[in-house]
């Protein structure tokens, strides 16, 4: 970190600040466990392990011109008893520490194998900056639950003369670099832990000069992936309430087929039936015509038969013979009309039935789509239903785990 001049100065001028506040802190201390207390199931024992911290105290001061870290503070958690693989939580618990520049300041823990996760580190810093002014006080604990508290936004909300308040906060990546101040996890920087037990190392190092501070008092919080008690039975609720939805988003799947098919099948028998009317509409015009030219032949019949009579009252027999042969004629060209209406009158109730048919089986298929929806609707409502009872499942769970 560069020197600031004035800044460094105002820094240097609030230094024992955080003497006036550890009554404070007591009550601040108290109000977050009657916090946690609260939240957390009654039927619940805690899932996690806590290790208190050893070696706390002073945070040595760093050096100037430039700027160089000062010796690192390192607490140490003995773990024990816990088992073996991967941790389902890490968390830092109650961390007491008190400094009036909180820019100053990297926080990391290190589990016993090496790997390690900043908690905190130049806060508010660009990669020149020397951070924010903010002091911190604590009790703060570190912890992937969610939270809404943002470090760096409260860091930078509290200026010069603030505190960072008392509470729950998720890392934050360091500042410095592009991206300083992002959220980033804790518990999945220790997934290549497959055994949590040994010495865990919370180190705390002052970047610069001028100002200084301590850690109290902190805690290790470890949970391990096997659950038991009340927990394994909310875990059970959950597994349950996702089976629940597999099942429900199945059946809503199979739901929503059987309407396209239904669907499809009502546009089949639509076609159908228009073409059944179509066909219908062409025999019932056959008909008509046939009908029309049955009347004219009849009417033909009865002129020829009225020129016969005329003709043979005239006793020529070439005139009687003319008309006795063009009644003849007339007479079969009525029956062949006859005959046409007969064909058409079938052909047209033969369409008839069929768009009969036809309509009904549209009707039909109407009714199965419209069931279809409805089952498709109750699929889907019985979805929602299993989605918010597993959404609950899943917050009673994520309940017990932070206890």
């Amino acid at each position: 970190m560069a020197d600031t001049g004035p800044m460094k100065s105002q820094h240097l001028g609030r230094s024992h600040r955080w003497q006036a506040a550890l009554l404070a802190l007591g009550v601040a201390a108290a109000g977050l466990v009657m916090t946690t207390t609260a939240v957390a199931p009654a039927q619940a024992a805690s899932t996690w392990s806590t290790y208190a911290g050893t070696g706390t105290g002073p945070i040595a001061d760093g050096g100037n011109d430039p700027c160089t870290p000062g010796d690192p503070l390192a607490v140490q958690f003995e773990a024990s008893g816990m088992p073996l693989g991967p941790l389902r939580g890490v968390r830092v618990a109650d961390l007491m520490i008190e400094h009036t520049w909180v820019g100053d300041l990297t926080a990391t823990l290190t589990a016993p194998g090496g790997s390690n996760v900043v908690l905190f580190s130049r806060t508010g810093a660009d990669p020149a900056g020397a951070g924010y002014l903010s002091d911190v006080r604590g009790p703060y604990t570190f912890s992937d639950a969610p939270t809404p508290n943002d470090w760096w936004a409260e860091a930078g909300a509290q200026g010069d003369a603030g505190t960072i308040p008392a509470g729950r906060y998720r890392a934050s990546r360091p500042g410095g670099a592009e991206g300083g101040g992002a959220v980033q996890p804790i518990t999945a920087a220790f997934a290549g832990v497959t055994n949590p037990n040994g010495t865990w190392t919370l180190t705390v190092t002052d970047r610069c000069f001028g100002e200084t501070g301590a850690v109290s008092a902190v805690s290790l919080q470890l949970q391990p992936s096997a659950l038991s008690g009340a927990c394994a039975a909310y875990q059970e609720a959950v597994d349950s309430a996702a089976g629940a939805v597999s099942g429900a988003t199945t059946t809503a799947a199979t739901a929503r087929t059987t309407l396209v098919q239904r669907s499809e099948a009502v546009g089949i028998a639509q076609s159908s039936r228009q073409l059944a009317a179509a066909d219908a509409t062409r025999t019932t015009a056959a008909l008509t015509a046939a009908v029309t030219g049955l009347k004219v032949a009849k009417t033909r019949v009865a002129k020829a038969a009225k020129t016969l009579k005329t003709a043979k009252r005239s006793h020529q027999q070439k005139r009687i013979a003319k008309a006795v042969t063009a009644l003849k004629v007339a007479q079969a060209k009525q029956k062949v009309a006859q005959t046409v209406v007969a064909v058409r009158q079938e052909a047209a109730s033969a369409a008839g039935t069929v768009l009969a048919t036809a309509t009904q089986a549209q009707l039909d298929r109407q009714q199965d789509r419209d069931t279809a929806m409805v089952g498709l609707t109750a699929a889907q409502s019985a979805l929602t239903d299993a989605v918010a009872v597993q959404g609950e499942r899943q917050r009673e769970l994520a309940q017990c785990l932070d206890a």
